[in-house]
């Protein structure tokens, strides 16, 4: 399950996607590479990311998916928020992009979850015990 460990590091927004050119992938790697060095250099254990981890839930490569999800796995917990870019809103029942992280050991949240006194609303929910979406 989900710990929270302290210390902590909060990141949003990262849009990776793979169009027109590999300029926003560099930008990527750079994120990543910052990540990494704060990780090593505060002693990071939880990283959680706010949501829109991919741009669009449209394809990105395997390669990418793997060198995201491996740099992620360093943090000794990852918890990733599902934004709306990164679900399948016309297709609900299908799998996101995102999904393949919850498979890679990363806790990937898609409904409202309560750790501890945090609370995790993704985008698309409904919250409990509320009817409000």
């Amino acid at each position: 399950g989900i710990k929270l460990q302290y210390p902590r590091m909060v990141v949003s927004d990262p849009h990776v996607h793979e169009r027109r050119s590999m300029a926003r992938m560099r930008e990527v790697e750079a994120l990543l590479a910052k990540l990494e060095a704060a990780r090593t250099a505060y002693g990071v254990k939880t990283l959680i990311i706010t949501g829109d981890m991919f741009d669009r839930n449209s394809p990105v490569s395997i390669r990418s998916i793997v060198t995201i999800g491996n740099a992620l796995r360093k943090f000794d917990e990852c918890v990733i928020l599902v934004g709306n870019h990164d679900t399948p809103v016309r297709n609900p029942g299908s799998t996101s992009v995102i999904d393949i992280f919850g498979l890679m050991g990363l806790h990937v949240i898609s409904k409202t979850t309560v750790v501890g006194t945090d609370v995790f609303i993704p985008y698309y929910d409904v919250m409990p015990d509320t009817g409000v979406a």
